[in-house]
């Protein structure tokens, strides 16, 4: 993570409220606050906080593949039954049962993985940022039941849930795991459709992939890739955590503020995940922290629009927008 401030104790609440037990996040170069928040929760007991190793400036890694790596050394996650790589952008949104990973996992059985769709989430019309819970406000998304198009190439991502064990898996990326050679043959893998993965998948590691029938049965991963505009510019500030080469620009407002279908279906969890928000806002720390975040997010806006390429690209994106319908 990286000035996500506002957004973290909604991402931990949440994934706590569908039965995540232990979180291991790394932090890096934050001026919002975001490590303090994280220090405290981990003081609390809710989660472990590691700063990136990156920072240390021992040479020129993608940031986000060094927090992967360093992750799998803690005790944490080597003791961990599964595991999970996701970002603070994104919410694991299950399908069945009561919508927990208890349910999930009780409904596939003795499997080794899972891959989720990161299904994208659009703006749907918000242009201010506002201290709300994310699943609250953007309800609209991409239609991912459309057949697979080479126009579409990033709306296919995966982020996969996959048995913590060395014995199949080399180590976990950020996609997916990735197994042994000799393994590949045995491994159990389904898509989040519930059908099994072809061999060929399995083998060759491909980072996107969309379910034969389009269908996400047992649950997708719900991907705010925006927010948003105010949130979106915010971003575009911070640059990407995998490659400097990725621009938060036009182009890329473009591609991922998708508001094709209304999609509430994670707000089955909300009121489970609102008890456990509220409950870490009752600690009188957290919730200065959180405000003080807000407050910080308000501030760097208002001075970011203050350059003339930064209010262009602003002006742009409020030109540009409309909602695309059916």
């Amino acid at each position: 993570m990286k000035d996500e401030g506002p957004f973290v104790l909604e991402w931990v609440a949440y994934h706590r409220s569908i039965g995540v037990s232990d979180f291991v996040i790394v932090s890096n170069d934050c001026t919002d606050g975001t490590d303090l928040i994280l220090d405290r929760l981990d003081d609390m007991g809710w989660i472990r906080h590691l700063p990136n190793p990156t920072m240390l400036g021992l040479g020129d890694v993608p940031i986000q593949h060094t927090a992967i790596a360093y992750a799998q050394m803690t005790k944490e996650f080597r003791r961990a039954d599964w595991a999970l790589v996701i970002d603070a952008d994104e919410f694991l949104n299950i399908n069945v049962g009561d919508g927990t990973l208890a349910a999930l996992l009780a409904e596939v059985g003795d499997i080794d993985a899972i891959s989720f769709n990161q299904v994208v989430f659009g703006s749907s019309g918000v242009d201010e940022f506002i201290d709300m819970p994310t699943l609250q406000q953007f309800t609209r998304r991409f239609r991912f039941e459309r057949p697979m198009s080479e126009r579409f190439p990033r709306m296919y991502g995966i982020k996969t849930l996959a048995r913590n064990d060395a014995g199949l898996f080399r180590r976990h990326a950020n996609h997916r795991p990735i197994p042994f050679a000799r393994k590949v043959s045995e491994l159990r893998w389904l898509d989040g459709s519930g059908a099994h993965m072809p061999e060929e998948f399995c083998a060759k590691a491909p980072r996107g992939y969309r379910t034969e029938a389009g269908t996400h049965a047992l649950g997708y991963i719900n991907h705010y890739a925006v927010r948003s505009v105010e949130s979106f510019m915010i971003q575009s500030f911070r640059g990407d955590a995998v490659s400097a080469a990725v621009r938060r620009d036009l182009r890329y407002w473009r591609q991922y503020d998708r508001n094709d279908v209304v999609d509430a279906t994670i707000l089955g969890n909300a009121e489970r995940a609102a008890r456990l928000h509220a409950a870490l806002m009752e600690d009188a720390e957290l919730r200065e922290l959180h405000l003080r975040a807000v407050e910080q997010h308000r501030q760097k806006l208002k001075t970011g629009l203050k350059n003339a390429e930064v209010r262009a690209l602003y002006d742009e994106i409020l030109a540009s927008r409309a909602l695309t319908s059916g």
